[in-house]
């Protein structure tokens, strides 16, 4: 009798199954720790990077630029300035949240939503960097090789984190009902993203440091090449602010859905409690 669980007419199925075990053996947590940790290594030098190239750029742009030369180097050293304040403040809330992860484990019925969630975001990490290995070969930009490789970390780490669920405290209880299952899928795209701010913001950082040594380099070409180059170092040191406020505002959401999160728990568990008190 042919029955549809056959290997004969799974082998696409079994093919992708032997794909999720490798994801599953490869990554997993400690290597989520060790990539964390070299990258917060990362950031750090990035930073240091970031105040050091604003100062010059501010230096080259008060030197080239004739009528806004004064107030194109005070920004640049305002600019400077934030970055050493947002490197402090990044350190008091980067591992903020992982205590609050910890303190409220959420239950799924099954582990399928995780592993399909897993299997898609891993191949989506190899799709993404070949594709923006191939545009960097193209176009000859150091931006989409930057890009190629941040992607990849980052919908890696998000698998990592999908397939190691202990490490978001998600667990794996058949008893769950209903309403848990839907808290525990609900609370998975909070608590996973949360978990990635750290791998987030080094790579934000990094990568907005990197542009703007690039950027500055171009300052020292035409009037052409320093105006574009200039423009485009605002435009980086920009993004620098923007991944060194991350944490502190990925705390203070984070913080206020789980408040949420909480009031709905909350009213979940008013059935059970009244079933108690009739007993």
């Amino acid at each position: 009798m042919i029955s549809h669980n056959d290997p004969k007419f799974n082998i696409f199925s079994e093919l992708i199954k032997k794909i999720l075990d490798f994801a599953k053996s490869f990554l997993t947590a400690r290597l989520f720790d060790s990539i964390k940790e070299f990258l917060l290594v990362l950031s750090n030098i990035g930073f240091y990077l970031a105040v050091i190239v604003g100062i010059l750029a501010g230096i080259i742009a008060a030197a080239r630029l004739p009528k806004h030369g004064l107030k194109a180097f005070f920004y640049a050293l305002l600019f400077s300035f934030a970055f050493i304040i947002l490197q402090f403040i990044a350190k008091k809330f980067i591992n903020a949240s992982d205590i609050i992860i910890e303190k409220n484990p959420t239950n799924m019925s099954n582990s399928s939503f995780l592993e399909v969630v897993g299997l898609l975001t891993f191949i989506g990490g190899v799709v993404f960097f070949i594709t923006k290995l191939i545009d960097a070969f193209n176009f000859k930009t150091v931006e989409n090789l930057i890009t190629a490789f941040s992607g990849l970390i980052i919908l890696w780490a998000l698998s990592l984190l999908t397939l190691n669920s202990k490490e978001i405290s998600i667990k794996i209880e058949k008893e769950t009902s209903a309403g848990q299952e839907a808290i525990g899928i609900l609370t998975y795209f909070i608590k996973v993203v949360m978990k990635l701010v750290p791998i987030i913001f080094s790579v934000v950082v990094v990568y907005a440091s990197i542009l703007m040594l690039v950027n500055l380099f171009k300052m020292f070409g035409n009037k052409s090449s320093l105006y574009s180059g200039w423009i485009h170092e605002l435009s980086s040191m920009s993004m620098v602010i923007y991944g060194g406020l991350l944490p502190l505002i990925a705390y203070i959401v984070f913080v206020i859905l789980f408040l949420q999160i909480d009031i709905i728990k909350a009213i979940l568990s008013i059935p059970k409690k009244l079933d108690n008190l009739k007993k």
